[in-house]
């Protein structure tokens, strides 16, 4: 149970860097940033990055006079949206439990089927839940270009020179970037790529792997593919000497 977010350039480095300790604490799971060599040990010179909308967000807790009114508390409380109420360290009435096995509503060991098949499906529910707060696929240049490059992490930036390159040239295409992993946000992805005349996966490791997960989460096969795997980063012109008429 976690989430995957897949940041493709610096700007996002920092923005999902922020979102994920907030998801972390409002939904009570692990969340990974996910990005490659070359995103991390590049040189940029950027704007100062801006603060003054960041806003932290702990979640569902509860306070001292919140637990005065609750009669039975309960740390894995069974909710609509998968999340249960806690409450910080110190806190007078507030208790955490946790064990490595499967537990109760008070987070006592229980793994009789019933409990286990109910706990399953209040953590698939918070996943669920997740969703709306998760960076979203998204289509960047000319929305009815002929080619539409899928791709992910920093591979972003040489699709987007590509399509400058093509351009130059009297073709147009596009970038379609996947921003987060998992979760796999399957409805907007089908939104966009509804969209797409002619789909090439870009990525750079021998499987495809994003093209395999777009696969196995919305039944999407993207048969076009430009893959690179010797270590050096992937560039505009690799894109354009390996572009099929």
């Amino acid at each position: 149970m976690k989430i995957v977010l897949l940041p493709s350039d610096p700007f996002e480095c920092f923005e999902y860097g922020f979102l994920a300790f907030n998801l972390a604490e409002k939904y009570q799971l692990p969340v990974i940033i996910c990005y490659d060599k070359y995103l991390g040990e590049s040189y940029y010179t950027l704007p100062e990055f801006k603060t003054d909308d960041l806003k932290i967000e702990r979640g569902k807790i509860l306070s001292e006079k919140d637990l005065k009114n609750i009669a039975d508390f309960k740390r894995y409380e069974i909710t609509k949206d998968g999340v249960s109420a806690r409450t910080l360290p110190g806190t007078l009435g507030g208790i955490h439990r946790a064990t490595s096995d499967e537990h109760n509503e008070y987070g006592e060991i229980c793994e009789e089927k019933e409990n286990r098949k109910m706990m399953v499906e209040k953590r698939m529910r918070k996943l669920e839940t997740a969703k709306k707060d998760l960076p979203k696929s998204e289509i960047i240049g000319d929305k009815k270009a002929d080619i539409t490059f899928v791709t992910w992490c920093s591979n972003k930036a040489a699709c987007l020179e590509a399509c400058e390159k093509l351009k130059e040239k009297g073709a147009s295409a596009n970038v379609l970037v996947v921003k987060t992993a998992w979760p796999f946000l399957d409805d907007d992805f089908k939104k966009l790529f509804s969209q797409v005349a002619r789909a090439i996966l870009v990525e750079q490791n021998f499987d495809g792997q994003m093209g395999g997960l777009i696969h196995e989460q919305t039944g999407i096969k993207i048969e076009e593919k430009i893959l690179k795997y010797d270590g050096r980063p992937i560039t505009a012109k690799d894109i354009i000497d390996n572009l099929k008429p």
